[in-house]
């Protein structure tokens, strides 16, 4: 709030200076939030800018539901904005939030980031509580309009965005480079591992695919399938003893957790999946894991059928797909190999400047439009 001590903050400088001073309103505790904020700014830190990231330790920096009453709580004040060149916030969805993102572009431009086509959330996914709350559209549409710029993770869901009215460009989604493995799996002789990391938000997805997994996992008590995340085991039948359930574990150990042989990226068809990233494949293959993944959705573009896994257009295709993987060590291991050489290709370390491409533009739009209201054009040097 105006005038209130700065919020503390962790502050990551980087080796080179001259950077953009980059102010984070989220402080990236979501796995979505891990490739959103803390991977790309991270890496941006490294190369000379930056970054004020709100501490962890003093708990969500905004409201993290609709229901919180303390929209005070972590807001940046005066001082952290004074500093900013450039402030981002991700998914902010509160309708509370809206006055204080406009007042935010008195100080600097906002860059809204957003990785979700958030007017087309299935009945199934538990964030549509917080989506179909009155007024969290119009807040959302707003704070995209009314953004310098808008960051989004893909081409698909950028069309989506602009349709909105918003001014989108496209930072993928990039893995750390230390969740690289040196080579592909090998045949360890143990189970074969077909694994999944999977949201509560994946309900819909693992539904239209239930049967095909239950028909494949019978009988094959040599194979055995890993969930990640969310707990689906109930949704697949209680009485399958060859399906495992594990937690999640917050990165770095995510991407070591990672440990099967094949994995899987079940989604079912909608406007809302085909607007995802293919972030699955790619922390597959950087563990040396091919993928098999629904054909006609957000893996389309990246899984190579033959190469770095499979796609699969129905129960019959995974079926095949499955079991010439679970059956062949040395295809698994041939495509885990393609599939680790593809996300290095994704890896920040080649992509970073992207995000700073994006920063850097939204500064200048903001200066054009700041000289554009006031009538000085030629009378100032833009700071980018």
């Amino acid at each position: 709030m105006a005038g209130s001590e700065p919020v503390r903050r962790v502050a990551v400088r980087g080796e080179r200076s001259g950077g953009v001073n980059i102010l984070s309103v989220n402080n990236g505790n979501s796995g979505c939030d891990h490739y959103r904020l803390q991977v790309p700014l991270g890496e941006l830190a490294r190369h000379g800018h930056e970054v004020r990231l709100p501490d962890p330790s003093q708990g969500q920096p905004l409201p993290a539901d609709l229901l919180s009453t303390d929209q005070d709580r972590g807001m940046p004040s005066d001082a952290d904005l004074e500093w900013a060149d450039v402030i981002v916030g991700r998914m902010l969805t509160c309708p509370e939030i809206v006055p204080h993102w406009k007042r935010w572009s008195a100080f600097a431009p906002t860059v809204y980031d957003i990785d979700d086509l958030v007017t087309q959330v299935d009945p199934s996914n538990p964030s549509l509580v917080t989506f179909s709350h009155p007024g969290v559209q119009d807040a959302v549409r707003e704070m995209l309009q009314s953004a310098t710029a808008v960051t989004t993770t893909t081409e698909t869901l950028a069309g989506e965005l602009r349709r909105l009215g918003a001014q989108v460009a496209v930072c993928a989604n990039r893995i750390p480079d230390g969740a690289l493995v040196q080579q592909a799996r090998k045949p360890t002789g143990r189970k074969v591992r077909i694994g999944w990391t999977a949201s509560s938000s994946h309900g819909r997805d693992l539904y239209d695919h239930a049967s095909m997994l239950r028909q494949f996992l019978i009988g094959r008590p040599g194979v055995e399938l890993v969930i990640m995340g969310y707990d689906y085991r109930r949704m697949l039948g209680e009485d399958l003893p060859n399906v495992t359930h594990l937690p999640w574990v917050q990165p770095p150990g995510y991407y070591e957790a990672i440990d099967w042989d094949i994995g899987i990226a079940p989604l079912s068809r909608s406007r809302f999946n085909q607007s995802k990233s293919p972030i699955k494949a790619i922390e597959y293959g950087a563990r040396g894991i091919p993928t098999v993944a629904t054909a006609g959705s957000a893996y389309t573009g990246y899984v190579r059928t033959g190469e770095t896994g499979f796609l699969a257009r129905d129960s019959a295709d995974w079926l095949r797909a499955l079991t010439w993987l679970v059956d062949d060590p040395q295809l698994r291991q041939e495509m885990g190999s393609a599939a680790l050489d593809q996300a290095a290709g994704m890896a920040i370390s080649g992509g970073w400047s992207d995000w700073e491409d994006a920063y850097r533009a939204a500064r200048v739009k903001w200066e054009v439009d700041r000289w554009d209201r006031q009538g000085l054009f030629g009378s100032a040097t833009i700071r980018p």
